[in-house]
């Protein structure tokens, strides 16, 4: 026995047999032949990935589709028939689509054929270059055209191997392969790069020459490696050799013989010829007696022989002169190297030693600034406390010992001697200040306690300046508001009479605290309606956190809604948190009241035949008490033939607790219960249908 509407199983012919089913008349019977067509089937393949080619291809063969078995009929886009043989010269995307004819009683299927046709970038072609090796590194990438740069593509060596594409030339024939990358439908092209790499015949470095005046010639060409033309203001030279005198001082330009594709290289020769030779001008010397006097050498003594007048000792790359007295003396010296001899002099003047005196002894307070000075003008001083350098030019100091200190200082004078003188000084110890500045920026208010780190010295009065108000204790209590801001001073004075000072500005802060309250649109919901809205109603606040029953629920909104659970008679603590910028806080919190309802649903029919389903007559109620519970079922003459205080007790539709089953029929019931939430009753009246 079959369902009236199936899948038929097999194409072809389907024989079914139709029978009446009736309970009085005689069976009948009907046979019934369904002939089965197959549908036609579309092409594996429906997106083909081609390379470019002069020759046509088969669309049936490429989407492997059997013509054999169907009729099909390709189209372009335009909807022109077209063959299914496709140029694929041409790369890019084609989209063509095409109708499978059914040739039976099952429908035509057309669908779409997206062609994707990509071409080589480099077609296998070769390229030949010439370069000119001048050491400097090649790219590749410059050598081949610009329209296939662009593509994707390694570069290989003449043994297969990737490089990068800067390269240096070494052999006069090197060979490069590019190779295609990221072809996905081809095979990839190459395109060989032969280079010829020539020579670049370097010229040399520019050079400067000196020589004296002398009989003789110089030949250029002595000067130079490679051959070449030589040139001066640009005016090529026939003759080479020139004659050692000062007309003939000039920049000679020498350019070597190069490849034809090598760029030209120069190299210019600065050639002097002087009746002497440079050196350095030992200038005249002012120094003091006892002095080394030390000097550099005029000329490169390696290359030079120099001879002095007075006695002279090398050390290093100085000249030391000694054996010098007090007044001026004339040191004359002697230059001469293969060509030339110069003579020249200065004069050395030395002065006796000097003696500074430094001002008097004295008493000072630790962390007082003394200024020192000594009897004369020194163009260098140098300071010393207890042995300890302290400066440079130094004429103001602060003491921090509580002892005797001794300060020395080491004078030199405008021509550079040198001299040194001391002095003693007496320091008391003055009174030691520091605020604690600890927790002095607070969200306000609150109470600071200012105090002295060192705390309280014997023989010492401490004064706290608070905004230019003065008050004499070592510890003070200060209230502070929202928006005060005070600058503090600590100043103590002790029996040695030293003064001690420290002010901190600005550094009590009391920042201001936000006011946090917000409005709900109901405080008491039912359970089957329970949202409510809130409103932020704080002020001074950059961030908002609300919370249900201390739960983080919303950050930042001023306005939203919540959906309570629908659950009885529950109430939940509803928090909002305003925060300053500064991160002061403060609470506003509401309760909000979810309240029960009386709910009541009566069915209007059950069936109690046994087979499982609505079986029994039982009301649905919620938000009641179980105490005044009452229902009452009349049958159409008014008896009651149910009757039940329990609200788990259905009515299966029995008469009287069983005495027998009532028949099918319409009856009355009567239903008393009371909300929890109300005094008086709720009664509920109406008719059931009982089907059997």
């Amino acid at each position: 026995e079959l369902e009236s509407q199936l899948l038929i199983p097999e194409i072809g012919e389907n024989s079914f047999i139709f029978k009446s089913n009736h309970t009085t008349c005689p069976l009948e019977q009907a046979f019934i032949t369904v002939l089965v067509d197959d549908n036609p089937e579309l092409p594996q393949v429906l997106d083909l990935y081609l390379c470019a080619s002069d020759e046509p291809i088969s669309l049936m063969e490429e989407t492997a589709f059997d013509n054999g078995l169907s009729d099909i009929q390709w189209f372009d886009i335009d909807n022109n028939p077209i063959s299914d043989l496709l140029d694929p010269e041409i790369g890019g995307n084609i989209e063509l689509f095409f109708l499978v004819n059914s040739n039976n009683t099952c429908p035509n299927i057309q669908s779409n054929l997206n062609i994707q046709i990509e071409d080589n970038a480099f077609q296998s072609q070769d390229l030949a270059v010439q370069l000119c090796n001048t050491g400097a590194v090649v790219d590749l990438n410059g050598l081949i055209p610009a329209d296939v740069a662009s593509s994707s593509y390694i570069i290989t060596d003449d043994q297969g191997n990737e490089i990068n594409s800067a390269v240096s030339l070494n052999a006069s024939f090197e060979s490069y392969t590019f190779v295609e990358q990221g072809v996905n439908n081809c095979v990839p092209s190459q395109l060989v790069v032969n280079l010829s790499v020539l020579e670049f015949v370097d010229a040399g470095e520019d050079e400067s020459l000196v020589f004296c005046e002398a009989l003789g010639t110089l030949d250029l060409n002595d000067l130079v490696t490679v051959p070449g033309e030589w040139f001066v203001n640009e005016t090529p030279l026939v003759l080479l050799d020139l004659a050692y005198l000062e007309t003939n001082s000039a920049v000679y330009t020498f350019e070597s013989t190069n490849n034809p594709i090598c760029e030209s290289s120069q190299a210019n020769f600065q050639i002097d010829f002087v009746s002497g030779f440079p050196y350095d001008i030992i200038p005249d010397i002012v120094t003091c007696l006892n002095e080394p006097i030390f000097i550099n050498y005029p000329v490169d003594p390696s290359s030079f022989d120099i001879q002095w007048n007075t006695q002279a000792t090398a050390v290093s790359t100085q000249i030391e002169l000694v054996n010098l007295g007090l007044g001026t003396n004339l040191v004359s010296y002697n230059m001469s190297n293969d060509f030339c001899t110069l003579t020249d002099s200065l004069l050395i003047t030395i002065e006796d030693a000097f003696l500074p005196v430094l001002s008097e002894s004295m008493i000072v307070c630790s962390g007082e600034e003394v200024s020192f000075s000594i009897d004369a003008e020194y163009l260098n001083t140098t300071w010393y406390v207890d042995g300890d350098l302290i400066g440079e030019d130094l004429m103001v100091y602060e003491f921090t010992a509580d002892s005797n200190t001794g300060v020395t200082v080491e004078a030199v004078n405008s021509i550079g001697c040198s001299a040194e003188t001391s002095s003693n000084v007496t320091v008391n110890q003055s009174p030691l200040v520091l605020i604690s500045a600890f927790d002095l920026v607070q969200c306000a208010p609150f109470t600071v306690q200012l105090s002295n780190v060192y705390g309280e010295e014997d023989n010492t009065t401490y004064t706290w300046g608070i905004n230019n108000e003065l008050i004499n204790s070592s510890i003070y209590l200060l209230e502070v508001d929202e928006g005060d801001l005070y600058d503090i001073t600590l100043s103590a004075f002790n029996s040695n009479g030293c003064f001690s000072e420290v002010s901190l500005p600005s550094i009590v802060e009391g920042w201001s605290n936000s006011h946090s309250h917000f409005s709900a649109s109901e405080n008491e919901l039912s359970y089957l309606n329970p949202i409510t809205e809130f409103t932020n109603e704080s002020v001074e606040f950059e961030n908002l956190n609300w919370y249900i029953d201390n739960e983080l629920v919303e950050t930042q909104s001023e306005y939203w809604q919540h959906e309570f659970p629908d659950e009885e008679y529950t109430s939940y603590e509803v928090c909002l948190e305003a925060i300053t910028i500064n991160n002061c806080s403060s609470t506003y919190c509401e309760s909000i009241f979810v309240n029960s309802e009386l709910l009541v649903y009566v069915p209007s029919a059950f069936t109690p035949n046994n087979d499982g389903i609505n079986e029994v007559f039982f009301p649905e109620i919620k938000g009641y008490t179980d105490n005044d519970y009452q229902l009452i079922v009349f049958d159409r003459w008014g008896d009651v033939i149910f009757m039940s205080n329990d609200p788990s007790e259905p009515w299966v539709g029995n008469v009287k607790n069983g005495a027998y089953y009532a028949p099918s029929g319409v009856y009355t019931y009567s239903l008393t219960v009371k909300s929890i939430f109300k005094a008086e009753l709720a009664h509920f009246r109406g008719h059931v249908t009982l089907i059997r």
